[in-house]
């Protein structure tokens, strides 16, 4: 077929150029703002889906067309259609399948920094660790099925490629376990779901503590209370107790109050009915959790041992809720007229933020 063409004359080569231009400036002012309108309507009528398809398939589309172009230029150009050509043709449909899969692709990046924007389920239903995951090995697979789609395409037998991958698969477990372990580790992550993104987590040892940001194949993003980022690999998180405080409804407060040893035993019992009493009518305490007891008659003082659970989880309340208790306890102590044990550390407050 390539011995059929034929030498192009100045107006073939003009009206090539002509028509390139054209097919460039359809696409460019007429394909691509009716392709934003379309998907701005989808959007407007709350169809967020179908507008993230279609606004991540704007360019494959466009690409297409202007491939589309060039082959009608071309084939005027030399006087024959390039479809008939067996190698051009391939070239043809391998690109269109590529640009079908690139939409895709994007599209599963997209999904997979922005799970939440996937609105066929409702966010209360939707885990947005599972999915941001799924995105991210839905990418891997397209490549491979992209790869494995235009392979066939050109007539190659993918039998002893896929063996070839066999042999090699388990040369590269041997040398890649620890990487393995990492993907097998998120797997377990993302399946026993023990944090999502947003949860506030803390290893056994308390080494490992801070925001979940991000949970992929290898590793998971922490960001620390000093806003230092950690990337912790799954493996170590799969395998050790893990600690999610944002799953928890409440915070617990636990001080001992150490009075003077001088402090009659009537004074320090009427102290503890008071604490005791201002905790039940206290908004922002559990009523019914908590304990005021006298704990421990030491060498330096009388303690009195304070444990209650704030009814929020929030920290910002948390504290606001525990400075107001504190307050009520100081105004205690001096209508009784009750003094603290001196030269010792009265309230021995838990100060780690996750308590």
């Amino acid at each position: 077929m390539l011995t059929d063409i034929q030498t192009p004359s100045i107006w073939q080569i003009g009206t090539f150029i002509f028509l390139i231009l054209a097919f460039w400036v359809i696409q460019r002012f007429a394909l691509n703002p009716l392709l934003q309108k379309f998907a701005l309507i989808l959007k407007d009528k709350e169809y967020n889906v179908q507008y993230e398809f279609l606004h991540h398939y704007n360019k494959p589309l466009r690409y297409v067309f202007l491939f589309t172009g060039l082959y009608v230029s071309l084939s005027y150009l030399f006087g024959m259609n390039l479809w008939k050509i067996e190698a051009l043709g391939k070239l043809f449909d391998s690109f269109l399948i590529l640009c079908g899969f690139l939409g895709v692709y994007h599209l599963l990046s997209y999904y997979a920094v922005h799970p939440a924007e996937w609105k066929l389920f409702n966010k209360e239903k939707m885990n947005e660790a599972i999915f941001p995951f799924l995105c991210r090995f839905g990418k891997v697979a397209v490549f491979f099925l992209a790869f494995t789609v235009v392979s066939a395409q050109w007539g190659y037998n993918m039998n002893g490629f896929i063996a070839g991958l066999g042999i090699g698969g388990i040369a590269l477990a041997l040398g890649a376990k620890d990487v393995l372990s990492n993907i097998f580790g998120g797997t377990a992550v993302v399946l026993d779901k023990p944090f999502a993104i947003g949860d506030v987590i803390s290893t056994e040892d308390k080494r490992l503590q801070g925001i979940v940001e991000d949970i992929n194949f290898r590793s998971t993003r922490l960001q620390t209370f000093e806003k230092e980022i950690i990337y912790v690999p799954n493996s170590l998180l799969a395998n050790q107790p893990i600690y999610n405080y944002s799953r928890r409804d409440r915070r617990r407060v636990r001080f001992h109050l150490g009075l003077s040893l001088d402090t009659p035993g009537i004074k320090v019992r009427n102290v503890i009915d008071d604490i005791k009493s201002s905790l039940i009518e206290h908004e922002g305490v559990d009523s019914q959790s908590f304990n005021v007891f006298f704990d421990e008659y030491t060498q330096t003082s009388l303690d009195i041992l304070i444990v209650y659970f704030t009814n929020s989880a929030d920290y910002t309340e948390y504290i606001k809720i525990k400075e107001g208790v504190n307050f009520i306890v100081m105004n205690i102590l001096k209508n009784h007229e009750a003094t603290l044990a001196p030269a010792i550390q009265h309230m021995n407050y838990n100060r780690n933020i996750l308590q």
